[in-house]
């Protein structure tokens, strides 16, 4: 089939062209898309973020918001039905869409459902975190005729196996810019560093309890956790209690340019969530040169690049920490190309 008009709908996104922290990965996507397929006409709903309702453009590209924030069922409904009112407009206005594609098994896949199945449109849902650790309502949406499913990782995709399926048609893991990563080599100055929200599924405070044990071991050790959320005091009052608020660095949530350079900057980028579905963050320091350590969970359990190193436990993690900063730092890897990514998609878009 010829693709010429391709609808995105996500719980999210960014709230014009300089706000980098909504979900980077989907902007990386999205642009990487224009710049390969510069005709293609490629319209985004929002259904949760940002909260108004008013249409703008991103990169040349009209951006509808829903405006639903944190709205339940049933009130979450109407957010729904502006969304659908939206995508009909937007046919109306720049041709028929021929394919939806919605992130995340959940509401914005049951949206992009109900207008392929009331209009024709190909249907693609790409499983993005913890849904498939979670049988719902929106599971019985896997395995639909006409309803393509994506895992981002095999490691995703074995979790959506074990806890009853169905099984996803593919897996098509996020891949990296290849523009981000730096051109010369860096001054690794951050010895151990976290890049993530610090909520209970990222577990930060093994995080502490980790930079806590390697400092034992390295008086001069400097460590840096890049993030904010729920978990923040009891992040500080960790540290401070284990003796470490001097040698980590908790300068809250930053501007993805920084968090790049902080990863260019990095020996180590120490993951202790106990669950990912991929995990960007990875990736993404890991085509600047760093170790990657954490659990096996995501893609870090999936690739062979001797620079993702896991462990299962906390004591673990320590020595494998001390190891790797006796040896010298990585090279730069990039697993998973963000071109791989497109054509992977564009195949599946074209078919």
């Amino acid at each position: 089939m010829s693709l010429n008009h391709l609808a995105i709908l996500t719980p999210g996104f960014a709230d014009g062209e300089d706000d980098t922290t909504c979900i980077p990965v989907l902007q990386d996507f999205i642009l990487g898309l224009r710049r390969r397929r510069p005709g293609l006409r490629i319209s985004i709903f929002a259904q949760r973020y940002p909260g108004h309702r008013r249409p703008y453009l991103w990169h040349d590209m009209w951006v509808h918001p829903a405006g639903g924030g944190t709205a339940r069922l049933p009130v979450s409904l109407a957010g729904g039905l502006r969304t659908l009112a939206a995508m009909y407009q937007a046919a109306g206005r720049h041709g028929p869409i021929d394919v939806v594609h919605a992130f995340w098994l959940g509401e914005c896949a049951a949206l992009a459902r109900l207008y392929g199945r009331l209009t024709g449109a190909g249907q693609v849902v790409t499983l993005m975190g913890q849904e498939v650790r979670h049988r719902d309502r929106y599971r019985r949406l896997l395995g639909r005729p006409g309803m393509i499913s994506v895992a981002v990782s095999p490691w995703q995709r074995a979790r959506l196996r074990e806890t009853g399926g169905p099984d996803a048609d593919l897996v098509i893991p996020w891949g990296v810019a290849p523009w981000g990563a730096p051109a010369t080599a860096a001054v690794r100055d951050i010895d151990l560093l976290s890049v993530g929200s610090l909520t209970a599924v990222k577990d930060p405070l093994a995080f502490v309890r980790v930079v806590a044990g390697v400092a034992r071991h390295r008086p001069g050790l400097k460590a840096r956790m890049i993030g904010d959320g729920p978990l923040l005091a009891e992040v500080r009052a960790t540290a401070t209690a284990a003796g470490i608020s001097d040698r980590l660095d908790l300068p809250g949530a930053l501007p993805r340019p920084l968090a790049l350079d902080a990863m260019t900057r990095a020996r180590i980028l120490l993951h202790t969530a106990d669950f990912e579905s991929f995990c960007m963050a990875m990736v993404e320091a890991r085509a600047r040169g760093a170790t990657i350590l954490s659990r096996p969970v995501g893609t870090a359990s999936d690739l062979s690049d001797p620079g993702f190193v896991t462990a299962t436990d906390e004591t673990e993690l320590i020595a494998a920490a001390c190891r790797i900063l006796e040896e010298p730092p990585s090279a730069p890897s990039l697993p998973c190309p963000l071109e791989r990514t497109l054509d992977d998609h564009l195949r599946l878009y074209d078919a």
